[in-house]
């Protein structure tokens, strides 16, 4: 079985993450860390050992809401300034991964990605979207009104490892 493993790095320390499409909110518990976490998409550093793995996810594609059907885990740690995302996803046919987007900030319509939404006024209607498929393309968004409104025009500045 391969392992994909990507690590996001956001700038901004942002505590409360959730998603318009669940049925129940879910909390996932993290802790703060004082020492360094370097993005290369390893995730090795002692903090990592500190958080439970997020197991429970949903999928978005085929079917929306479902339970996920290949596993994938994530762990979560902050600091003072950053908060970071340790995603591994697993696949049992990883000659059928798609990934063909190069280009920043373009939809990911064909290839498979690992999404982060983080609803951070925690109104439910809006929040930051962070994207990676498996070749380490970058898409970020602001989302507004519910996701009707998505403006890929606004660029954070945050880093990947994959």
């Amino acid at each position: 079985m391969k392992t994909l493993q990507f690590v996001l790095f956001v700038v901004a320390l942002l505590l409360y993450a959730g998603s318009a499409h669940a049925q129940s909110q879910k909390t996932a518990r993290t802790v703060s860390v004082d020492g360094a976490i370097k993005v290369d998409g390893l995730l090795d550093e002692p903090a990592w050992n500190q958080v439970p793995v997020i197991t429970e996810l949903l999928q978005r594609d085929p079917n929306e809401g479902e339970g996920a059907t290949e596993q994938t885990e994530i762990k979560i740690v902050y600091t003072k300034r950053s908060i970071f995302f340790g995603i591994r996803c697993y696949d049992s046919e990883p000659s059928r991964i798609l990934a063909t987007e190069l280009r920043r900030d373009n939809d990911f319509l064909n290839d498979d990605a690992v999404s982060i939404l983080l609803d951070t006024l925690h109104d439910r209607r809006s929040g930051c979207i962070f994207r990676i498929n498996p070749l380490g393309t970058e898409y970020d968004a602001l989302v507004t009104d519910e996701g009707r409104i998505t403006d890929v025009n606004w660029d954070e500045s945050w880093n990947t490892g994959r």
